[in-house]
């Protein structure tokens, strides 16, 4: 088998209309630009259409698969024609080159609306398909009159391309985002609420783009001709007003040539999608007896957890949410860098796997992955059908739903019978075992969208079939075939099964990419999935779970978190929960929204994985992972903004950030910090060029040294600042123009580089590189105090101009809406750059300008958004939707200003700043939408439509009268950093491999296990005269430094393990 999957494309200038054998709309281009948003598989249809409210009833489409329309294409126009039985239709498309017109005409009578739904791209296409989410974010809309315009802000290769919607009709309702159309409903009823009922007419900048028109009610009788256009330029450098509407021309109607439609592909029978019953609390008590921090509203259950930290979420909760539930599964098995893992993703909504991929998460996916949080489109990934009264359903949204760390549950109570759907993924091995079983027997029917590429629909597949067993390989012209030609995954099944194409529901044929397995009515069905490299696929599963259980033990080195209240039940599970993220991240790089990755950011790696290893004893993982970032630096001295570390390595971004080459010689000096494993430095890894190609080996030493040459030929002139070039860490603020670039200089990058510098020069052995990072580090000690610390205050940024030193993101600074920037306040605190009052002065303005009920914010006001055009930076005054870093609160920075509340010594700050950002239980969040429990969010999200919303009611973020949401999921370095934070400075237990730190800044009692050199150990937090016991014995250490308070002891290893036994109770006392 190898196809790719059908097509009809008619063409106009550089406009591009492509087809399915349904008749929908599959893609739609100019030139280099997708004005859609997806690619349109058959077997769904498309979300681009025409849909009439007859009498006011449902909405009916009037395109495609799901409308009774056959249809005709040829040269630059197509013709659909259908009938409901009360009307007839013909609908007439017309291709220019400047855009699309839609002529609809109807015979019959009545009262009706016709509303036009048009998904929405507007990007270059590898930019659209690479994250349909995020390309969302960036379209600003304009209403007016019967017009609704959109353009991207982001620059794209033609500029900044946008579209204009119109309609002959008067326009009664709108809506701008797919959630508005759809709802989060859909998920459960499988309508959409907004074509069927009403569209709220309000600009909604969110993920899910589809611009929407909907006509006045019309009379069938006198009023039966309709237009829509859809034009579009490729370039509109202005933001979009009420004026822009001139900038498009009109699409003209093409000349009528009657032509016959052609009968198209039809279902010989519906499928429709069926959703589990929802279960009363009784019968959620007999399925799971003991539950824990269980939500619920109105006395209903909601979600809850297992004794074992298993997530249980009921269809109820899902409904409350715009982010579908859903986790990645993953191999255990070794954390050294280069091990290759099996990941899966799976949804809530009926999703048992998506993006089944080994090792490299673009090159070498194998299903397909989901693009849509609502699941409209249902063929990506594997989905399972179940016959019922002889027809197929769907199976869609369960009764319930559970995540464990390595298996998912779907069960559907249907009318006295149960459908419970397993999926699970060994310990460390490439297999997952999906089985589906019933109370009847049943016949279920498997389909499996494959990719076999980065991109689906992109390159052919091949598969073969042996008995039960299917073999698939991709082709010569898939993105992996020239690095990974051996890649083969297979699945097997347990039974027979009959393979058929989706054609075969059908009354014609046509070729596609979905491959279907049909059972004979069974109870029980099993399948394994995964490499063909490892056989057999058999599984023992309790034996694969107790393995589980014990590679994650060793990952958290046996940390466990025991005390009588709520949080510390929540602390405990979400530490369970963010090393499994954690290892996503770092192991298998993707996440449910941004499900692109397979790359490492050089700054995300230096810190979430790097902290997580340190924190827990993994030194020989954390010494691999240290050289192979310093192996991908380029011979100048810098580092990629990102690279692939597996068989890919040659793969990176040619430039970087400013602060970026700082942090693997940040996490350098940790490392030895922890291990004084100084023989590492002598260890000989290649430089790279700009192209990804290795050469020229040197010693690691050789490699710092080439580092701190690159930042010294980049200090601005006249100071020891590293230019800004690209950016900093908040990737929003990336400079508008070339200028900025050279003259701008990041606060938070000098506090950075400062800290990196200084600990290097602790840490290296006596040299003469060593003495240079220590001259630096006290001249750029010098130079922060008296050029960025202005009345008290410390800038964001520093921008030379003719030889001196302007503030930005200042109080002084009329230039921008923001005044105080969190980053710089916390990081000079962490690094000990500032003195005690300057610190007790930071933590002051962060209480009063940055601290918000959901957590501290990046700066105090958001940036200013005039409709995408930028002046001073790129994203942060791009982005229409007021999301992730966009809105300020972005988790990552929490964290860190929890690392700088544990250095200054704020006790009682700490706990409550760790519950603020724990999705187990957001009870210290009184504003907190619902959102997924088990899983990191990156960002806490003002629920605001727009920038403008924002802008004008910021304050009410503030005082917490407008809802947060969760942002992304997963994929994130903050999962560990959070762990590192919460062992390393809450529980101040610094492991190293000759020593232990004993710094603690709990403020309750509470015991911990952990082990400490192999030993398992009970800690027990105290309060009282500081003191250290080990089994009743008194250990002494010494004392360590801190400028802000005072601190803990370092008790040496030989010191411990002479009072050590098979079984510790370690007994630190702090003051009270």
């Amino acid at each position: 088998m190898n196809v790719l999957t059908e097509q009809t494309t008619l063409t106009a200038g550089d406009v591009s209309l492509s087809l399915t054998p349904m008749g929908d709309i599959r893609q739609l281009k100019t030139g280099p630009i997708m004005v859609n948003q997806l690619i349109h598989h058959p077997f769904d249809g498309s979300m681009a259409n025409l849909y009439i409210r007859y009498e006011g009833e449902v909405a009916r489409p009037l395109l495609g698969l799901h409308s009774p329309s056959d249809f005709v294409a040829s040269g630059q126009e197509i013709v659909w024609s259908g009938r409901y039985p009360e009307f007839a239709y013909e609908v007439r498309g017309t291709l220019s080159d400047n855009g699309v017109r839609f002529d609809a005409t109807f015979e019959g009578t009545g009262r009706f609306d016709v509303t036009y739904v048009q998904d929405l791209g507007l990007a270059d296409e590898g930019g659209v398909r690479t994250n349909e989410a995020y390309m969302a974010q960036y379209i600003d809309y304009v209403k007016t009159g019967a017009a609704l315009m959109a353009r991207q802000n982001q620059k794209q290769s033609t500029g900044f391309p946008a579209i204009r919607m119109t309609s002959s009709r008067a326009i009664a309702e709108y809506a701008t985002d797919g959630f508005d159309v759809y709802g989060t409903s859909y998920k459960l009823t499988g309508r959409a609420a907004g074509l069927d009922g009403i569209l709220p007419s309000r600009v909604y900048q969110y993920e899910f783009a589809l611009p929407t028109l909907r006509t006045e009610t019309l009379d069938m009788g006198t009023d039966r001709e309709i237009a829509f256009e859809l034009s579009f330029v490729q370039d509109h450098p202005e933001a979009l007003t009420e004026k822009s509407i001139e900038r498009f021309a009109t699409v003209e109607a093409g000349v009528p040539v009657e032509q016959a439609v052609r009968p198209r592909p039809r279902l010989r029978q519906p499928f429709q999608s069926i959703s589990g019953a929802e279960l009363t609390m009784t019968e959620v008590e007999r399925l799971y007896p003991v539950r824990r921090l269980e939500e619920t509203e109105d006395g209903q259950p909601l979600s809850f957890f297992t004794e074992e930290g298993a997530h249980v979420v009921l269809a109820a909760k899902e409904h409350l949410v715009e982010r579908s539930h859903g986790n990645i599964l993953l191999n255990a098995g070794s954390l050294m860098p280069d091990e290759s893992k099996l990941a899966t993703t799976v949804f809530m909504n009926g999703v048992f796997n998506s993006h089944i991929v080994y090792g490299n998460t673009n090159f070498n996916k194998w299903t397909t992955n989901v693009r849509n949080p609502l699941n409209v489109p249902k063929t990506s990934g594997q989905r399972i059908y179940v016959e019922m009264d002889g027809a197929y359903r769907l199976l869609t949204m369960p009764s319930l739903f559970e995540m464990r760390l390595n298996e998912a549950v779907w069960r559907y109570e249907l009318d006295g019978e149960t459908i419970v759907v397993r999926t699970f993924i060994a310990s460390d091995a490439p297999v997952i075992k999906t089985t589906v079983e019933s109370s009847k027997p049943r016949r279920f029917v498997m389909s499996n969208q494959i990719a076999m590429n980065t991109q689906e629909y992109v390159a052919p597949f091949h598969m073969e079939q042996t008995d039960n067993r299917l073999v698939f390989k991709a082709d010569e012209t898939s993105d992996n075939a020239g690095i990974r030609p051996d890649l083969t995954y297979a699945i097997e099944s347990d039974q027979p099964f009959q393979l058929l194409k989706t054609s075969d529901w059908f009354d014609q044929p046509f070729e596609d990419d979905l491959v279907w397995m049909a059972y004979e009515p069974s109870e029980r069905v099993t399948m394994h999935l995964g490499l063909t490299t490892h056989t057999p696929f058999e599984l023992d599963e309790k034996q694969e779970l107790h393995a589980y259980r014990t590679w994650m033990d060793s990952y958290m080195n046996g940390l466990t978190l025991e005390g009588e209240t709520p949080d510390i039940e929540a602390l405990n599970i979400q530490a369970l929960w963010y090393v499994q993220n954690m290892r996503v991240h770092y192991q298998s790089p993707h996440g449910l929204e941004q499900y692109g990755g397979a790359a490492w950011g050089t700054r995300d790696v230096s810190q979430g994985p790097m902290e997580f290893l340190l924190s827990t004893g993994h030194f020989d993982e954390a010494r691999k992972l240290l050289l192979v970032i310093f192996s991908h630096q380029f011979k100048d001295g810098d580092w990629p903004q990102w690279f692939m570390f597996d068989e890919y390595a040659g793969i990176q971004q040619e430039d970087s950030h400013g602060d970026v080459i700082v942090w693997p010689l940040k996490a350098l000096s940790d490392y030895l910090s922890r291990t004084e494993d100084v023989t590492c430095l002598d260890e000989t890894i290649p430089f790279r060029d700009r192209d990804g190609k290795a050469e020229a080996n040197a010693t690691l030493y050789a490699h710092v040294e080439r580092a701190l040459g690159f930042i010294e030929e980049h200090f601005v002139d006249g100071s020891v600042f590293s230019a800004y070039g690209g950016g900093d860490w908040d990737d929003t603020l990336q400079p508008a123009d070339e200028d900025l670039k050279r003259h701008l200089i990041s606060s938070w990058t000098v506090t950075l580089t400062y800290q990196a510098f200084r600990q290097l020069h602790e840490q290296l052995p006596t040299s003469a590189l060593a003495e240079r990072l220590g001259e630096l580090s006290q001249i750029i000690r010098k130079q922060f105090t008296e050029e960025m610390i202005r009345d008290g205050v410390i800038a964001g940024f520093l921008k030379e101009v003719d030889g001196r030193f302007e503030a930005m993101l200042h109080p002084s600074d009329e230039t921008l809406p923001m005044r105080y920037r969190l980053l710089p306040m916390t990081r000079s605190v962490i690094a000990e750059l500032v003195d005690q009052d300057q610190m007790t002065r930071n933590f002051d303005l962060i209480a009063t300008h940055l601290t918000f009920p959901d957590g501290v914010r990046l700066m105090n006001r958001p940036a200013e958004y005039r409709g995408g055009v930028s002046r001073h930076f790129m994203r942060a005054e791009q982005a229409a939707n007021f999301g992730r870093e966009i809105g300020l609160q972005y988790v990552h920075a929490h964290i860190r200003y929890i690392e700088a509340l544990a250095k200054a010594g704020h006790r009682e700050k700490i706990r409550p700043a760790f519950n603020m950002i724990n999705p187990v239980r957001m009870d210290e969040v009184k504003n907190a939408a619902p959102r997924q429990r088990n899983a990191y969010f990156s960002s806490s999200d003002g629920d605001f439509a727009d920038r403008y919303a924002a802008e004008s009611q910021f304050d009410r973020l503030k005082d917490g009268t407008v809802p947060v949401k969760a942002g992304w999921r997963i994929y994130s370095s903050g999962p560990g950093i959070w762990f590192n934070q919460l062992v390393s400075n809450y529980l101040g237990i610094r492991l190293g491999t000759n020593h232990v730190e004993l710094d603690p800044i709990v403020d309750a009692d509470m015991h911990v296990q952990l082990r400490l050199f192999g030993a398992d150990t009970t800690i027990q937090f105290r309060k009282g005269d500081p003191s250290v016991t080990l089994n009743g014995q008194k250990l002494t250490g010494h004392a360590l430094s801190n400028p802000y308070r005072e601190a803990g002891q370092r008790i040496g290893k030989d010191e411990f393990l002479r009072y050590a036994k098979e079984k510790n109770e370690l007994v630190i006392t702090v003051k009270g």
